[in-house]
């Protein structure tokens, strides 16, 4: 029996306090979407929520999450239209833009096509 995909969302570039606090709103829609996501924080002295978010682990997701994770990120990245948001599996490379329910279910059926032994990673880029 497999144990599922499992995702590494990570942001690439410059990290400004903005862009990991967009990382942490990220970690909320897809704990919003049903996802069990796992966050990386680090401890900043002084900030009310005590952290930032530096990056995002999904164990064991089920194939029906594969969608519910490309649903989220397309949707995330139009309302931050700054960001690139990259997914990779092995030699597999998606350009996360606004993407329609096709397009979300084409790139769906594309990484589901891989081995649940290959990491899914997820990069963040600040594209400006």
């Amino acid at each position: 029996m497999s144990e599922g995909y499992r995702v590494e969302i990570q942001p690439r570039g410059s990290l400004s306090e903005q862009c990991l606090d967009d990382l942490t709103e990220l970690a909320n829609d897809l704990i919003e979407a049903g996802l069990s996501v796992e966050p990386a924080t680090v401890t900043v002295p002084g900030r009310k929520d005590g952290g930032l978010t530096i990056g995002i682990s999904l164990a064991s997701l089920a194939l029906s999450g594969i969608s519910t994770l490309v649903g989220a990120l397309a949707y995330w990245k139009s309302t931050r239209p700054k960001y690139s948001v990259t997914i990779k599996q092995g030699d597999t490379t998606f350009q996360v833009t606004n993407l329609d329910q096709a397009e979300i279910l084409d790139v769906t059926e594309k990484l589901t096509k891989g081995s649940a032994a290959q990491p899914v990673f997820v990069d963040v880029s600040d594209s400006n």
